[in-house]
């Protein structure tokens, strides 16, 4: 048996490691606790969930606050030494373990250990950084003289020092990145690239300021590959040749730009550069590979289309799209940006304003009207801008007036970047489909144009007008940060209660036992689902493939199988650290979460639904609330068609409810059959956090549910009421709520609930 040191633990890590896993040596037998997922961000005097295997009746906390000294550098072995606090745990429930960080002191990183007799667990960091998703300046690149953003949890914390990103390759480090004063949050933060960084491939390590060297975090990404680096790389230069549309002597506007456009694609692309005024148009513009169509500004240079344009055979055609490329040139269609001028479609619009398509050339839509006209119902509207196929595209300083303003549809867009717009939109802010990860949307003002009904939409038809975060036919979604973003309305009577944000699209591939399990390698019990009617498999790689009950719940994977539709071995990215057995349950979904939802005024969003996602979504310092309705903000889980949606580590932090209030609940949904004999749990690592009720009016109610492993309110203030009766078989923690006078607020707790109250 180890003698564990209870004082002074002096930690020791090999150059370049993170501090979990390297305590003194630990026994590391079955029983040894293991924790798969610690809550953060969390601050002094608050409560940590450990979701993990092993915790005991008897365990203890080991826990201590790091030094803020000299960062170093992530390959610097300096060590500290750390004085561990011993700390009983609030709760130990099976696999869910809660602990009161101490309210002494400031916020900061802090490591942990959890011992149960003599054995200890690995030691892990807590409030250190953990960077889900990274996107530089030309999207899936920086270039040097551009920045870097990083966007996660606990990218920084607030009133410390700035927050730094080491560049580290061949075993070096080769720059040090520190975070812009203004425009960051606490889960996301921009980083200027020195011009004199070399180009490379670099290993990126994130620092938020606090925990001295230990607390440097090496960023792993995925998609539906594993992203284990970061490229600087030279941003793309175009052609600068002007092509100016004034001086072509064409007998219409429409000969005039073609003119142009033919100039610039026999002289290898460049500027076309359109004159103040109104063109009026009829046919399509397809733009040469590299092309800028600039105009003399946002409201000067006006390109107006009198009619819809058409294809020989009739089919509608975008208004402005890449030219094709031929197949022995790479195939796929041209990457174009757009500058300074307005674009207006004709009172029927066929397919959409502009299209991007087939592309992955760093590219730009910057000051640009999109005027799409009020078409009749959705059946018949077209976005103002569709992305399909699509990566690393600029939209900012934009004004978008459609029935959907952004529209990444049937096909991939990934590394967007949607900044600083005005979006008038009458059926859909953003909708994002299918296969999509890595999108910024930020400091965008949503205006909902008209009225409910004088839109042409029913709840029947488009169940949700708003943002849509899907992930239909088998795809994996993943990594948005959505910040700083306003929304109103014009019409004055209230918002139907259907409008909002919603998530949708997700799909299963089982749910079911573990027959056998070889390293990464799993055999199930039984096959997996057939694939649906178009063909499409259950799950594609990169898919979420998680313990839900039985030996190791709560451990996830992601899945490396490419064949998925009625197999039974399956394989997973990474061995399991407690590896499942018989008594295990397996459900394994398409990924759909990492969403960060932060600092936004929900002004017109009385619907706020994560609609069956699968893991990681952050609801943060938003003001939530609407005039004249009250707010639902729902998580959805349950079985689905062939499988279980669990939702699984839920965050509603810091936000403000006003105007008549939310309703914040956890709904478990029964729109597939339960396996015969499962009776584990449905969701886990539920946070409800320092939310409070800023308007005499607002009716703030939190709705837990059942079977839930790991559920924690706490310090939400002026709580009109805490429904406790459906939370059966749910292991959590209520702890310092207020209710709407101040006084705490003491629960209703039905005979038979395993959850704490404490104080």
């Amino acid at each position: 048996m180890m003698r564990i040191l209870l004082a002074v633990v002096v930690l020791v890590f090999p150059a370049g490691a993170s501090i979990a896993g390297v305590f003194p040596p630990f026994e590391k037998a079955d029983a040894a606790p293991m924790t798969f997922w610690a809550s953060q961000p969390v601050k002094p005097g608050q409560t940590v969930m450990l979701l993990g295997a092993n915790y005991a009746a008897d365990s203890v906390v080991r826990a201590a606050r790091l030094s803020d000294g000299d960062p170093g550098s992530p390959l610097d072995p300096v060590i500290p030494a750390v004085g561990f606090a011993k700390i009983k745990p609030l709760q130990v429930a099976g696999t869910v373990l809660q602990f009161l960080l101490p309210a002494s002191g400031q916020e900061g990183v802090y490591t942990y250990a959890v011992q149960a007799g003599s054995r200890m667990s690995p030691v892990g960091l807590l409030n250190a950084p953990d960077p889900w998703f990274v996107q530089g300046d030309c999207g899936e690149t920086a270039s040097p003289g551009g920045w870097v953003g990083v966007f996660g949890l606990c990218i920084a914390i607030p009133g410390g020092p700035a927050s730094r990103v080491a560049l580290v390759a061949d075993g070096k480090m080769v720059a040090v990145l520190t975070a812009r004063p203004e425009g960051g949050t606490r889960y996301g933060q921009y980083f200027d690239v020195p011009a004199d960084v070399p180009l490379g491939t670099y290993t990126l390590f994130v620092y938020n300021g606090h925990g001295g060297p230990v607390a440097w975090v090496r960023y792993s990404g995925y998609a539906n590959d594993p992203i284990p680096t970061f490229t600087v790389a030279p941003k793309p230069v175009w052609p600068a040749a002007v092509f100016a549309v004034a001086q072509e002597t064409g007998a219409t506007d429409d000969d005039k730009i073609a003119g142009a456009v033919a100039r610039a694609s026999a002289n290898g692309a460049g500027i076309i550069a359109l004159p103040a005024g109104v063109l009026k148009l009829t046919r399509s513009v397809s733009l040469p590979n590299q092309t800028v169509l600039r105009g003399a500004g946002l409201k000067n240079s006006i390109l107006e289309w009198t009619v819809d344009p058409t294809d020989a055979g009739g089919k509608p055609l975008p208004l402005i799209r890449g030219a094709e490329i031929p197949r022995q040139a790479g195939g796929g269609r041209a990457s174009f940006s757009l500058e300074d001028l307005s674009l207006i479609a004709a009172p029927s619009l066929g397919a959409c304003i502009v299209e991007r398509t087939a592309t992955a050339v760093p590219a730009h839509f910057r000051r640009v009207l999109f005027r799409a006209p009020q078409q009749k119902n959705e059946n018949e509207a077209r976005p103002a801008i569709q992305l399909q196929n699509t990566r690393n595209l600029e939209i900012s300083g934009c004004d978008i007036d459609g029935f959907t303003c952004v529209a990444v549809d049937y096909a991939s867009g990934s590394y967007l970047r949607i900044t600083d717009n005005t979006l008038r939109w009458r059926g859909a802010t953003l909708l994002l489909h299918r296969d999509h990860h890595n999108i910024l949307f930020e400091r965008n003002h949503l205006v909902m144009a008209g009225t409910f009904t004088g839109n042409g939409y029913t709840p029947q038809q488009n169940p949700n007008p708003g943002l849509w975060y899907d992930g239909f036919d088998s795809s994996n979604v993943r990594d948005l940060y959505y910040t700083n973003n306003t929304s109103t309305r014009e019409e004055t009577e209230p918002p139907h209660p259907c409008i909002g944000i919603t998530f949708d699209g997700n799909s299963a591939a089982y749910w079911g036992k573990i027959a056998a399990v070889n390293g990464t390698r799993l055999t199930l019990a039984s096959p997996t689902n057939d694939g649906d009617r178009y063909g499409h498999p259950p799950c594609q790689p990169g898919a979420f493939v998680r313990i839900v009950a039985g030996r190791g719940v709560g451990q996830w994977r992601y899945l490396t199988t490419r064949k998925t539709a009625r197999v039974t071995e399956i394989e997973v990215d990474r061995p399991w650290d407690v590896e499942p057995d018989a008594t295990s349950w397996l459900a394994i979904n398409s990924f759909q979460g990492r969403t960060l939802f932060v600092r936004n005024d929900f002004g017109n969003e009385p619907c706020l639904q994560t609609y069956f996602g699968s893991h990681d979504v952050i609801w943060a310092e938003n003001k939530i609330g609407v005039p004249g309705q009250r707010v639902t903000m729902p998580v959805w889980v349950g079985p689905i068609a062939g499988g279980m949606e669990s939702g699984w580590h839920y965050q509603v932090l810091d936000n403000q409810v006003s105007q008549l209030g939310a309703d914040m609940t956890t709904v478990i949904a029964n729109f597939g059959p339960t396996p015969d004999g499962y009776t584990g749990p449905i969701t886990g690592g539920h946070i409800y956090r320092d939310n409070r009720a800023v308007e005499p009016g607002a009716r703030f109610v939190i709705h837990p549910a059942s079977r839930t492993d790991g559920l924690l309110v706490e310090d939400n203030q002026g709580l009109s009421d805490l429904h406790l009766e459906g939370a059966r078989d749910t292991q959590g923690l209520i702890r310092g709520n207020t209710d709407s006078a101040g006084s705490r607020l003491e629960p209703a707790r039905p005979a038979g609930l395993e959850i704490v109250v404490a104080k």
